[in-house]
């Protein structure tokens, strides 16, 4: 995922509490006339005795066009189905009183265009003023449940979560030794069912 910006906020890593009302706060003052539709990235910095210092980024997605996605034609067709289909079903999803919350899951080797369908995708988003948040594997650790508490206050929203396949690998993997699947479907659950999420 490429990404360009942006303005940081720092917050203390070890109380997310106030990590997460700090960061509603500034972004609430500034996020949407400044940028549209920003990409929140959380980014781990090393901090002064053993504390790590969290910083929230914002920066302006990079995008991709259809034209850019080299997919078979029926794959671009079932993606764009259950993804882009579903954000326009919203409304009546609501009406019926059905869940507002999707996952989708895009797997496949290194070089097989899951950046580019995925910077395709978030063209909608995008154009509909959503909030993007974006995880990278070193945050699955500390800021899953920020990442999540963030969706949730600033839905409609859509979590990116990169390299997810790293929380299925053994536990001993040093960037996610505290993350279990289980965490990570917990987190999604608690999002609820009129969550604006996928």
């Amino acid at each position: 995922m490429c990404a360009s910006g942006g303005e940081k906020f720092a917050g203390s890593g070890g109380d997310q509490r106030g990590l997460v009302a700090g960061i509603q706060a500034q972004v609430n003052q500034i996020w949407r006339q400044t940028y549209g539709s920003p990409v929140l990235v959380m980014e781990s910095n090393p901090g002064g005795l053993g504390r790590s210092e969290a910083h929230l980024a914002i920066y302006k997605i990079a995008l991709a066009y259809r034209e850019h996605v080299i997919r078979p034609e029926t794959v671009l067709q079932a993606v764009e189905r259950n993804v882009l289909g579903f954000i326009h079903q919203r409304a009546w999803l609501r009406k019926h009183a059905l869940s507002l919350k999707k996952g989708a899951l895009l797997y496949g080797p290194p070089g097989t265009g899951k950046s580019h369908t995925l910077q395709y995708l978030l063209n909608e988003p995008v154009r509909l003023r959503q909030t993007v948040l974006l995880i990278g594997a070193e945050d699955l650790v500390c800021y899953l449940s920020v990442y999540f508490a963030l969706a949730r206050y600033l839905q409609p929203s859509v979590i990116v979560l990169e390299d997810v396949d790293l929380i299925a690998q053994r536990r001993e993997h040093p960037l996610v030794h505290s993350v279990s699947p289980n965490r990570l479907l917990n987190e999604m659950d608690s999002i609820g069912k009129t969550a604006k999420s996928w």
